[in-house]
């Protein structure tokens, strides 16, 4: 995963394992929309939302699908 066109985030599989890959980036409000790119060439933009210190990406193999989750840490009040 690239985020910003400047930092790079991996995910190795492994086949022996089944388990959630979770790591963290810290990209400051200043840059303004976060763009996503993964490794299968999809890009997205994500807009900062007021009120929200936290974004969190979630993808769904199994269903294709890509879940962002807005954060006003410790509770998540928005998905979508």
């Amino acid at each position: 995963m690239e985020i910003n066109n400047k930092y790079n985030l991996d995910f190795p599989k492994d086949p022996n394992n089944d388990h959630y890959g979770q790591k963290f980036k810290l990209v400051k409000k200043e840059e303004g929309s976060i763009k996503i790119k993964i490794s299968d060439g999809r890009e997205f933009l994500i807009k900062q939302k007021k009120g929200f210190d936290y974004i969190g990406i979630c993808y769904y193999e199994k269903e294709d699908k890509l879940y962002i989750e807005y954060f006003d840490y410790p509770r998540i009040l928005a998905i979508e």
